[in-house]
């Protein structure tokens, strides 16, 4: 019996139907495959995410831009695979396994905390002297010279829920405003 990573992925079509491609190391996926395009942009997932999340950037996207997903250890296609909670060795990892599509202009774009893998491995890239991207773009997240370091998460559970009790008094007051 096939598990419901072997059925979901299906070789060459995931379950939406959209065309996708995996490379043989499995770090990244590109649901809808552009080799004319002359730039790619690179994604880096959030926290617990996964290529799934971001594969409808690829029908939206201009067609001269091809998208492209990393996939983290331990999900989707790689869930046999373990997490890695080694930013180095991430970072490392990706590095290496990207090289082969770096080979024409490329933004690297991460969220929440693909944003701090995206500086990482932006750093590394350029460490091994491989092609830099052209932009780094990063979201729901600081920059490295924007963060201010707390101790909040530190504090005693009971601060920590009255500080949440006041944030959502503060979120409940604040007026509607539509986009």
């Amino acid at each position: 019996m096939r598990s419901f990573v072997e059925l979901y992925f299906k070789q060459g079509m995931d379950s939406g139907g959209h065309h996708q491609y995996t490379n043989n190391s499995a770090c990244y996926r590109i649901f809808k495959a552009r080799p004319n395009a002359s730039k790619r942009l690179i994604i880096l997932p959030h926290a617990g995410g996964s290529t799934s999340y971001f594969r409808h950037w690829a029908n939206i996207a201009d067609s001269d831009l091809e998208v492209v997903v990393v996939q983290y250890p331990g999900r989707e296609n790689r869930m046999a695979e373990p997490l890695i909670s080694d930013m180095d060795r991430l970072v490392g990892n990706l590095a290496t396994d990207l090289k082969a599509i770096l080979n024409k202009p490329y933004i690297l774009f991460g969220h929440s905390m693909g944003g701090g893998i995206a500086c990482e491995l932006a750093m590394r890239i350029q460490a091994y002297r491989y092609p830099p991207p052209t932009q780094l773009v990063v979201s729901a997240v600081e920059g490295p010279s924007c963060h201010h370091a707390t101790e909040v998460h530190k504090a005693p559970k009971s601060c920590l829920m009255s500080l949440n009790v006041l944030m959502v008094r503060r979120l409940i007051s604040m007026p509607f405003q539509s986009c």
